[in-house]
């Protein structure tokens, strides 16, 4: 997958999010309000937007139910947090784990 195909699935929920390091930490944007937020999106995300980010949380449903594996899943998101945050996140509902589809090839 090269870069402008990256992310393509997922930019609208992740536009304005930019990475960036201040010293040895990690700092992402927030994409919606603009906060710089250390380390990890995942926690500001589900305090201060939660109806956002439970539009993140159906689209990795939609994706997996796609047959999209957890990385892949991430790299839509633009690694903005890791594959197992996903996998935490869709476990109970997690289509593949129970046989309704296949994971596609990366």
């Amino acid at each position: 997958m090269n870069e402008t195909e990256r992310g393509a699935l997922a930019i609208d929920l992740t536009d304005g999010f930019v990475e960036a390091r201040e010293g040895a930490v990690r700092v992402i944007r927030c994409g919606i309000c603009g906060q710089n937020v250390p380390r990890s999106v995942v926690p500001h995300m589900k305090s201060d937007h939660p109806t956002d980010w439970t539009r993140w949380v159906d689209r990795f449903i939609e994706l997996r139910a796609a047959g999209y594996p957890y990385k892949k899943i991430m790299w839509e998101f633009r690694w903005l947090f890791s594959w197992s945050v996903i996998r935490r996140e869709i476990f109970p509902n997690d289509p593949l784990l129970f046989g309704q589809v296949k994971v596609t090839e990366s």
